[in-house]
């Protein structure tokens, strides 16, 4: 795969203290690839029907967004956006508003590598519930990220 001139043959590497804190060494990259292929939701898609377990690390336009998952329910979320930050609801918003390149990485880790932070939520449902806010025309923040 090629992202912005470079193949994609490695997984990400998080760039902000704050999500590569959650990058233990029993956390391990099984699936990475580039966004401009592959739509944020269908990676979502791909953890939820699969009932993965782990961390989905996502690279886009400067702004990296780290989401938690159990058994392929969303329960947790990080963006480096800062109307998003800790809102796993916002930055699923956030990332399916714009469909433009970037990379995504999937690690799997053990449940208890993966903080917590919001009750156990379909993420299937979360990003209906996204889609039908942009179908809604809910107007993005001032300074709209990518």
């Amino acid at each position: 795969m090629v992202y912005g001139g470079f193949a994609v043959t490695s997984p990400l590497r998080a760039e902000h203290p704050r999500i590569r804190e959650l990058l233990q060494p029993d956390v391990r990259a099984v699936l990475w690839g580039e966004l401009a292929s592959t739509h944020a939701t269908e990676v979502f898609d791909i953890v939820a029907q699969g009932r993965k377990t782990g961390l989905l690390l996502i690279s886009r336009d400067g702004i990296e967004r780290i989401f938690g998952f159990h058994e392929g329910d969303l329960v947790f979320g990080f963006s480096t956006a800062l109307d998003e930050a800790d809102d796993a609801r916002q930055a699923v918003l956030g990332l399916v508003r714009v469909a433009s390149a970037g990379t995504f990485t999937f690690l799997s880790a053990p449940a208890t590598a993966i903080p917590q932070s919001v009750r156990r939520q379909n993420v299937q449902e979360v990003v209906l519930d996204a889609l039908r806010r942009l179908d809604e025309g809910e107007a993005p923040p001032a300074a709209a990220n990518g």
